[in-house]
């Protein structure tokens, strides 16, 4: 469950229907996440 908040926001979509890569996403909006924190509290 560590990770399960970490999802990819996608950029537009190719929507030219010429293109090899019609009606797919090929970059993300953002860039990927460089650290995350966890902690654990036992009492």
């Amino acid at each position: 469950m560590f990770n399960a908040l970490n999802h990819p926001n996608f950029a537009d979509y190719v929507n030219q229907f010429a293109s090899p890569n019609f009606n797919t996403y090929t970059t993300t909006a953002t860039n990927m996440r460089q650290m995350q924190l966890s902690a654990g509290f036992n009492f």
